[in-house]
């Protein structure tokens, strides 16, 4: 199997010795919805041609690639509603009752504007990002409260950068700069619909992508030790401790092709970089193993 890395999502795919990057996109259409033109898979770090045989870069059973999705359908890809497990007997992918339930969404009031008993105009925000499903409904309370001041409320409680976001009423966007007087009305009510930016969401795939290294980074360099010990006192298996060495190794050697090419927030970069940091100490430590072993 070939498990495929989508954000916080992962697919399990069929893969055998003949299998391209286009037979892998065309499994994932249909799961994800996006057609193989939409799609980019990341291999070791890099984007491969479609007509690339897996096994000849060394893809086998248990490797596993990252999905990412071109401009034209990250906001389709990141829209589509939650899925709710409960009181459904459907198994992954069956499409059977599991498929057509949706959570309702979390309504969050937010109060821009000062305080008051009477809100001037009230903005019900609806978002279909997987991040930060829900609606917002935000009482302005005064008619100078302008659209930046509205991204900036609902930035404070979704922790997204007000640069990323977009703001749509009647299918158009709304400038930062417009006031609410000018866009609502007075004792109004406006539905508006709230979109992210191209990037924000290749940051939030990337912020996964190095949460998940980071967790795995303790384990790895827990095993290295452990494989130190090992060798120090001349225990165990020379075969098997081999073997584990260079599973070690091409997981590190993985990691440290990505780790490069994968967008993060800027606030996240110091962390990006200490884990390149501890990636070249581990694939050190794997070098420095392997060139003692022959001494055993």
């Amino acid at each position: 199997m070939l498990t495929v890395v989508q954000g916080k999502e992962k697919h399990n795919l069929t893969l055998d010795d003949r299998t391209r990057v286009s037979d892998v996109k065309a499994q994932l259409e249909p799961i994800t919805g996006v057609p193989a033109k939409g799609q980019r898979l990341l291999v070791k770090g890099k984007e491969r041609d479609d007509s690339v045989v897996l096994s000849s870069i060394g893809v086998k059973a248990g490797s596993k690639v990252m999905l990412l999705f071109t401009k034209e359908y990250q906001a389709r890809a990141f829209s589509r509603p939650a899925v709710s497990n409960k009181d459904s007997t459907d198994t992954e992918g069956s499409g059977g009752p599991l498929a057509e339930q949706h959570t309702i969404p979390v309504i969050v009031e937010i109060t821009v504007g000062g305080e008051g008993e009477s809100p001037y105009a009230v903005l019900m925000i609806k978002s279909g990002s997987k991040e930060h499903a829900g609606r917002y409904h935000v009482k302005c309370m005064n008619g100078n409260v302008t659209i930046r001041d509205v991204k900036e409320a609902v930035g404070r409680t979704t922790s997204v950068k007000p640069q990323y976001m977009r703001l749509l009423a009647k299918g158009r966007q709304v400038p930062d700069e417009s006031t609410i007087e000018e866009v609502a009305g007075p004792q109004s009510t406006l539905e508006m619909l709230m979109l992210f930016k191209y990037g924000y969401h290749m940051q939030v795939e990337g912020s996964v992508w190095l949460k998940q290294r980071q967790d795995e980074m303790s384990s790895l360099k827990a095993k290295l030790e452990r494989m130190e010990n090992s060798l120090n006192h001349r225990g165990g298996d020379l075969a098997e401790f081999l073997m584990q060495l260079t599973k070690v190794g091409e997981v590190v050697g993985s990691y440290l092709e990505s780790v490069d090419h994968v967008t993060v927030n800027e606030s996240l970069l110091p962390e990006m970089k200490r884990l390149k940091e501890d990636l070249l100490a581990a694939d050190e430590k794997v070098k420095e193993l392997n060139s003692r072993v022959p001494l055993i």
